[in-house]
């Protein structure tokens, strides 16, 4: 795949998910000493395996890349599915466990959007994975 949106779709991978951790990290500076035990002890669970779910997902379509032609769109289309629900539901429940631990309005601000800028990364490769897909 040495497409020019396949490339494309990378870099903005890759930058999104970069900005985002970036903006995350400043994000932090908001808050003190407290809320930030409380953030690592309420979200203990959460980075224990929210890595496997998207692991298995890139695995998965890692797979379908040396699968037969005829199966690549439709399996890219649950791929991608998989992942909008991945990401809405990772969305939820962070937005619901920052409420629930009392985090400062503006951490939560700032954290939706590097999570946003995240999420459009990820949309954007899999608009341009899509793309080179069909070709």
């Amino acid at each position: 795949m040495n497409s020019p949106f396949f490339i494309a779709g990378i870099t903005v991978l890759f930058a999104g998910i970069i900005v985002a951790r970036i903006l995350g990290e400043q994000a932090l500076r908001h808050l003190n000493a407290e809320e930030k035990v409380a953030l690592i002890d309420g979200f203990a669970r959460l980075r224990m395996f929210g890595l496997l779910s998207l692991s298995l997902i890139l695995a998965c379509f890692v797979a379908l890349l040396f699968s037969p032609h005829e199966w690549r769109v439709p399996g890219f289309g649950v791929i991608s599915l998989a992942i909008v629900i991945l990401v809405v539901s990772k969305h939820i429940v962070i937005r619901r466990r920052l409420h629930q631990l009392g985090v400062s309005e503006v951490y939560c601000r700032k954290i939706a959007l590097a999570q946003c800028l995240s999420v459009l990364g990820i949309v954007i490769f899999f608009v341009c994975v899509g793309i080179t897909m069909r070709r």
